[in-house]
């Protein structure tokens, strides 16, 4: 997840080759320039969009280089620094970066993402305008950013963006696969589902490359149910409508039946010293009161969130068997549709 966040430095060093072959060995190191400068002017124009943020208790340093295992960086935006509960950004000294080479506006690009992902808890986001402009400043694609926010008019729409996700160009091209056949999201064998056994009474099967089964562990009475859960962080059109759907198949189930459900969850309010990592539920949808029981045969479930908002951070997903019931119940085909 680290790299979503941060500069990988070959992107960076494509600026500056030119100038590492004209540069002589017996010039003056370049005078870097000082960080807060950058976070300071994020405060100024943060405060001219209505926000007021203190970032006196954000470091920002130069460092001689970034390194995450085999991966080098030039700078990177840390919400929690090594665990020690503050926000740091680091723009390194290494000289594949050249950073005194990037124009004043091109820097301030750069540091401006570092601090959407440190102070505002912004992840990567490489969505494109409909002219193949990056939608918002946290794209990876640092090339086409960088010229694009040399004009007065994107750079004010990139600021906006970066302090409001619900802020957006009138043609954004959201094709990333799932507008041709509406599926957003669609379960795949490879990826991670966690299950909830509660102490053993339920046994959660992942079966082929499509099925999730849950069933009753023998010997056991379960006063609580079991699930599988899922959490998907979306990209999506404000007000998008998204539509959970799931096949339900089983031989036979006897008691209180299966059921699915979703929550959908915003970060709490902004402080004026950035993004909490706390969060708060603002909705919650389920078929609990309507739970399926019996032999089902390829049985739909839907449940629909008419009006998702940019503001989502994440959104769980659950397959459930729940108390009181005995038999298996296998669950597939399991998408977010957007329509």
């Amino acid at each position: 997840m680290m790299k979503l966040y941060s500069l990988n430095y070959t992107l960076l060093s494509v600026f500056t080759l030119c100038t590492l072959f004209l540069s002589c060995s017996d010039e003056p190191e370049p005078r870097l320039p000082d960080l807060r400068v950058y976070l300071d002017k994020f405060e100024e124009e943060a405060a001219n969009r209505g926000y007021i943020f203190d970032l006196a208790a954000v470091e920002a340093e130069y460092v001689d280089e970034i390194q995450f295992g085999e991966v080098k960086y030039c700078g990177y935006g840390y919400t929690n620094y090594e665990g020690l509960g503050y926000r740091k950004i680091e723009i390194a000294r290494d000289v594949n970066c050249q950073w005194v080479d990037l124009g004043l506006l091109q820097q301030e690009a750069y540091i401006f993402q570092l601090i959407g992902r440190a102070f505002l808890g912004r992840a990567n986001d490489n969505t494109e305008l409909c002219d193949g402009q990056p939608m918002s400043i946290m794209t990876n694609n640092l090339l086409d950013l960088f010229q694009a926010y040399e004009k007065p008019e994107m750079r004010n729409y990139y600021i906006t963006e970066l302090l409001d996700q619900s802020f957006g160009s009138e043609c954004v091209d959201w094709e990333s696969g799932w507008a041709n056949d509406t599926a957003y999201y669609q379960y795949h064998p490879h990826e991670y589902w966690t299950f909830e056994d509660h102490d053993g009474d339920f046994i959660g099967l992942r079966e082929g490359d499509e099925v999730l089964s849950i069933e009753l562990a023998p010997g056991r009475t379960a006063s609580d149910g079991g699930k599988w859960f899922k959490t998907i962080y979306p990209n999506l059109p404000e007000c998008a409508e998204v539509t959970f759907k799931v096949t339900l198949n089983s031989e036979g189930l006897t008691g209180t039946g299966a059921a699915v459900s979703l929550r959908v969850f915003e970060r709490d309010p902004m402080t004026e010293f950035g993004a909490p990592d706390s969060y708060n539920e603002t909705l919650y949808v389920t078929t609990t009161d309507n739970p399926v029981s019996g032999q089902l045969v390829n049985h739909t479930e839907e449940l629909t969130i008419p009006c998702l908002s940019r503001k989502t951070w994440f959104i769980v997903l659950f397959v459930r068997l729940l108390p009181g019931t005995e038999g298996k119940i296998s669950y597939s085909d399991i998408r977010l549709v957007v329509n």
